[in-house]
C-alpha cells in the first residue's frame, strides 16, 4: 500500500500492565528531574530576556487585530467587554489562568512518566519543541497583549486583590513581576492546554477522560482571550506549534522503533 500522503500524530494508547512498565528505579527518577529543572530554567531566563520594545510589540498586536477583523474573527474586545460585567466569572478565569497552565502541565507530565513511559517519551519531545519555539517568537517579535491596548480591561489586575496574580499597574508585584509582559505570540496557554489534551487522547480510551481533555483546552483558550491575555490569533498560533512538533515527533518515530519513539504511532486522519 502506497504511503499516505499526510498524516497525524497519535501516540498509540498501549498496555500499562506491570510485566511492560519500566521500573521506576531503571528509569533514574533524579535524572529526569534535572533535565525538567533545566529546560524549565532555560524557559524562564529566555522569556523574561525577551522584552522587546512596547512601542514595536503594540504595532505588532495591531497587526494581529487587522488580520483578525479580515478573517472576521476578532471577538476579543466584546468577550472581554462581557466578562468585566461579571465579577465572580473575572475571579474563577484568573483563577484558572494563574493555576491550571503550571498545575494541569505538571500533573499530566508527572502522571505520564509514572503511568505511561511508552508515551512518555514522544509527547516530552512535542511538549520541549513546543516550547522553545515559541521562545523562538517571543524574541523575535514580541507582541502587546489586548489588556495593553486602550479599550480593554486587565481581568487579574481588576480580580487582583482577591488573589496572587494582580498584573498591577507598574508591573512590580503579582505574576507580572515574574513574566514577560510581550510575550503574546504565540500562547503557550492554549499550546500546553492542547497538549494536555493530546495526551490524554494517548493515555486512554475512556470517552470521558477524552472529552475532558477537549474541555479543557477549549476552556483554556475562552480564558486566554476572555482575560485579554491574548489574541485569537495568539490561541491559533499555540495550537499551531504544537500540531507541527506532533507532526515532527511523528515522523521521526515512523522511521525508528526503538527509544524516543516506543509506543508511538502515527495515523491516517
Amino acid at each position: 500500500m502506497a504511503e499516505p500522503a499526510s498524516t497525524v500524530v497519535a501516540p498509540v494508547v498501549v498496555d500499562e500492565s506491570a510485566e511492560t512498565r519500566p521500573t521506576l528505579m531503571s528509569r533514574k527518577p533524579w535524572r529526569e528531574a534535572l533535565v525538567v529543572l533545566a529546560l524549565y530554567a532555560t524557559y524562564s531566563l529566555v522569556r523574561l530576556a525577551a522584552t522587546g520594545d512596547l512601542e514595536d510589540a503594540e504595532d505588532a498586536a495591531h497587526g494581529i487585530r487587522m488580520i483578525e477583523r479580515w478573517l472576521g474573527i476578532d471577538v476579543e474586545r466584546s468577550w472581554n467587554g462581557w466578562i468585566s460585567g461579571h465579577p465572580t466569572l473575572m475571579l474563577a478565569v484568573s483563577l484558572w489562568y494563574a493555576t491550571l497552565h503550571w498545575v494541569a502541565t505538571a500533573a499530566v507530565l508527572v502522571f505520564l512518566w509514572l503511568r505511561r513511559p511508552r508515551v512518555y517519551r514522544p509527547l516530552f519531545a512535542i511538549l520541549v519543541g513546543t516550547t522553545m519555539s515559541a521562545l523562538a517568537f517571543f524574541v523575535l517579535i514580541p507582541t502587546a497583549p489586548p489588556r495593553l491596548i486602550d479599550g480593554f480591561v486587565d481581568v487579574l489586575e481588576a480580580a487582583g486583590n482577591l488573589g496572587y496574580w494582580d498584573h498591577g499597574a507598574t508591573g512590580e508585584d503579582g505574576l507580572s513581576a515574574s513574566t514577560n509582559e510581550l510575550a503574546a505570540f504565540p500562547s503557550l496557554h492554549a499550546g500546553w492546554s492542547l497538549w494536555v489534551c493530546l495526551a490524554v487522547f494517548a493515555s486512554t480510551r475512556r470517552l470521558w477522560w477524552r472529552l475532558g481533555g477537549v474541555a479543557y483546552a477549549l476552556t483554556t483558550a475562552a480564558v486566554v482571550i476572555v482575560s485579554a491575555n491574548h489574541w485569537v490569533i495568539d490561541v491559533l498560533a499555540g495550537w499551531a506549534l504544537v500540531a507541527g512538533w506532533a507532526w515532527v515527533v511523528s515522523r521521526w518515530c515512523r522511521r525508528r522503533s526503538e527509544g524516543l519513539c516506543e509506543g508511538t504511532t502515527a495515523v491516517v486522519p
